[in-house]
């Protein structure tokens, strides 16, 4: 054993102990390692010296250097890097691993002020991205203050002395201070660092299963993964995901691991601890989408986060929808809804899950920016006002938001329940003139036990007349509203023919209804202008003898001049003209 002898610093490194313990009892370090160097190693070079905080267990038959040292095995381990090998799986496999690649300096960094204050090296100051000393609020230096040469770890003889010029490496130099933004990135990172060399409760984790939960963290923590974001996403790490989901699946040809810079920055930007990261559970579905790789074939789970049954299909019911496309050229198959929240999802063409309805977007809004006004919450998520009206009154009904003193009424809603029970279309119930408002009508519309009945509803198919066939029909319908002079409106037309006013657009025929619309506006001024001609007619021949001035003519009339200018100049000039004849 040693003749002098004292225990390491909680955060020094082992090299700086080393150094320390062999300056103390006046022998070399090389002649120290010498006593305890591994077993068919050969003799230590200061060449070699990088490896004692990197890799201790290549170089240094530990148990015994523990002993000649009166210090636990634990001790020395915790000024190395060893618990990393263990976090990560890389026991053996580490120096030739690409994980811990540019992550730790070959040249000492330090603050003088912590070795003014305490003469021994940081474990810290080795790891690249550990740019400031936290306690002291400074940048790390990089070389001699003195000569301005770096110093090599394998260079090291003493923690405060330059090896080049033998000048003070604690002597303090008026430094810029660490503006605050710099410093919350390094407080993370020191925070995080610590965690990962001093933590021994950190739990041994595979690849694949490091993998998964930087997945799951970039995907939002959604129960199933969205590929069209993740790509997106991981993009601005430089990965592929492509390559990310062949790394979780174990299907690359060499095996590889994901560097730590990556996983670190992506908990960075995510906010997350590395005990956070760690202690991350994955739902079962997630797992699913991903080792599966084929979202087609998975179960549709509810992805509604207020929902009791949120990251399960325990409530998931088909709605009878087998697949249909979109105005907007979107695609969705297998369509289902949740009957503890209402909200429906379906598969798009990738094999993804995709809400049908707005309301887990509106909730991130209202969670986040909590909007004071229908407005406000339409300008801050940009949704149409009407999509905003629905999921405001959809989560008030729940208790989730409040924006308006709006209560739902028993009987009301019981009435609601009965019409849908008999089938009655939705349209003609927020036609009831017990609303006070649209709004009230929502309340009572998105109320869970509506939601709950209207999908379970079995409605029966509505025969629909052929495509031709109500073409005919619409055509002779518009000439009987003419006939008639009925107001024609496309949905009073959809409704005679007995189709939406959504298939009237959708195949073609508004254009016509609006060219009879104008065909009967025309006719009706005509009949006006003849009413017209006719009134001044007689009134001109009852003053035959008498002065008739504007004002009671067009009072007469009930018009304005003003607006016969625009839709029938010729009255008016028709107007001058038998005053004309009388003067």
């Amino acid at each position: 054993m040693f003749s002098i002898q004292f225990c390491p610093e909680s955060d020094e490194s082992l090299t700086s102990y080393l150094v320390r313990l062999s300056l103390d009892n006046g022998i070399s370090i090389l002649n120290l390692w010498n006593k305890c160097r591994k077993p068919g190693m050969p003799s230590p070079q200061r060449g070699d010296m990088h490896l004692i905080d990197t890799l201790p267990n290549s170089v240094f038959d530990i148990e015994r250097l523990a002993l000649l040292c009166n210090v636990s095995a634990n001790e020395l381990y915790k000024g190395t890097f060893n618990n990393l090998h263990h976090v990560f799986n890389c026991d053996g496999i580490a120096e030739k691993s690409r994980f811990f690649k540019g992550i730790i300096r070959s040249e000492i960094h330090f603050c003088p002020n912590c070795l003014s204050e305490k003469a021994y090296i940081r474990s810290l100051w080795r790891i690249h991205g550990i740019n400031c000393c936290i306690k002291h609020s400074r940048y790390l230096r990089e070389c001699c203050q003195q000569c301005g040469h770096t110093i090599d770890v394998n260079q090291l003889l003493s923690p405060t002395v330059c090896p080049h010029c033998s000048g003070n490496l604690s002597e303090d130099i008026n430094d810029r201070n660490v503006n605050n933004d710099v410093l919350i990135i390094q407080e993370w990172l020191f925070l995080a660092w610590a965690d990962l060399i001093y933590d021994c409760s950190l739990p041994p984790t595979e690849e694949r299963e490091i993998g998964l939960k930087l997945l799951y963290i970039v995907n939002d923590k959604e129960p199933v993964y969205n590929r069209a974001n993740l790509k997106k996403v991981l993009e601005s790490y430089n990965l592929r995901l492509d390559s990310a989901l062949q790394y979780i699946r174990g299907t690359l040809k060499q095996r590889r691991k994901l560097h730590l810079n990556i996983i670190l920055k992506i908990l960075f930007d995510h906010n997350l601890s590395i005990s956070e990261f760690f202690n991350i559970n994955i739902p079962d579905s997630f797992k699913k989408s991903i080792i599966k790789g084929n979202a087609k074939k998975l179960e549709i789970v509810c992805l509604s986060p207020w929902c009791i049954s949120y990251g399960t299909d325990k409530s998931i019911v088909r709605t009878g929808t087998l697949s249909k496309v979109y105005d907007d050229g979107s695609y969705l198959k297998r369509h289902v809804a949740c009957l503890d929240c209402g909200c429906e999802y379906g598969l798009n063409r990738d094999g993804e899950v995709k809400e049908k309805s707005y309301f887990a977007k509106g909730y991130r809004f209202l969670q986040e920016f909590k909007p004071s006004s229908l407005a406000e919450f339409q300008r801050i998520s940009g949704l149409p006002l009407n999509a905003c009206g629905r999921i405001v009154a959809y989560f008030q009904v729940r208790d989730l938001f409040d924006f308006r003193s709006v209560t739902v009424e028993e009987d009301l809603l019981a009435s609601f329940a009965k019409a849908v029970i008999k089938n009655m279309c939705l349209t003609d119930i927020q036609k009831w003139t017990c609303w006070k408002d649209k709004y009230h009508y929502l309340i009572h519309r998105l109320h869970p036990d509506i939601m709950r009945q209207l999908i379970q509803l079995k409605r029966p198919a509505k025969e629909r007349l052929p495509k031709l066939e109500c073409w005919e029909r619409l055509v002779q319908c518009c000439d009987e509203y003419i006939s008639a002079d009925v107001t024609i409106t496309i949905e009073s037309i959809a409704s005679q023919i007995g189709i939406t006013s959504a298939t009237v657009s959708k195949w073609g025929f508004t254009a016509y209804i609006k060219e009879m619309k104008e065909k009967q506006k025309t006719l009706r001024l005509e009949k006006r202008k003849d009413k017209w001609y006719k009134m001044i007619d007689d009134l001109f021949a009852q003053s035959i003898c008498n002065k008739v001035f504007s004002k009671d003519i067009y009072k007469q009339l009930k018009v304005k001049q003003s607006y016969l200018c625009a839709v029938a100049p010729e009255i008016n000039e028709y107007i001058r003209s038998c005053r004309t004849e009388i003067s």
